[in-house]
């Protein structure tokens, strides 16, 4: 597996350095998902659009997916664990579904399986655990 270095500054993933050396700097939206990688000299490489729940609606440019994309924190990583597109520090997300692949810890307190009560556009769910308030 090749060695990336993450760049980050209070958690918010900045952007990544390949093995190569090569730098991609992250665009963010309001909810913190990347909408675009610009390169070292500023130019714009790729875009990207998301559904509500996270899956890709749009990517634009030649380079792959980033592995901080829709609420991209550096606690929400692209995960390649089958169903679940999406590690968020304590469990996984399917952006295809909308829904977590496994119970909340704080459940019965908090939904079961549910994301942000149902409104992903206005709340994120950084830890995987409970709605921020």
């Amino acid at each position: 597996m090749p060695v990336i270095n993450d760049h980050t500054v209070d958690e918010l993933m900045l952007g990544q350095t390949d093995a190569s050396g090569v730098q991609r700097d992250y665009l963010f939206d309001g909810l913190g998902s990347v909408v675009g990688t610009v390169d070292q000299t500023a130019a714009l490489r790729n875009t990207y659009r998301y559904k509500p729940y996270g899956a890709f609606l749009v990517q634009l440019g030649p380079d792959p997916e980033p592995d901080y994309a829709w609420t991209g924190e550096s606690g929400s990583r692209k995960s390649g664990a089958g169903h679940a597109g999406q590690y968020n520090r304590a469990r996984h997300y399917s952006r295809e579904t909308g829904h977590w692949t496994s119970v909340d810890p704080l459940w019965p307190d908090e939904q079961a399986y549910g994301y942000v009560d149902g409104n992903p556009t206005a709340w994120i769910d950084p830890s995987g655990k409970i709605r921020p308030a």
